[in-house]
């Protein structure tokens, strides 16, 4: 990806991890992780609720 290795990247986390600290990645990855939970629920709840509309429109098949 962008042309940069994988020792690139370690190089690059490492630097970020220096200047911005393990508090505030602690904290980005939580919130990363709570969007995504919350996405996954929605999406678990907009289709169980189109198999329970879809069920009803089948009239006993």
């Amino acid at each position: 990806m962008f042309g940069l290795g994988l020792g690139e990247w370690l190089i690059i986390l490492a630097a970020a991890l220096l200047l911005f600290g393990p508090k505030f990645f602690a904290g980005l990855f939580r919130k990363i992780g709570q969007n995504a939970k919350s996405i996954g629920d929605e999406f678990k709840n907009g289709y169980d609720e189109g198999d329970k509309k879809g069920d009803s429109s089948e009239g006993g098949k």
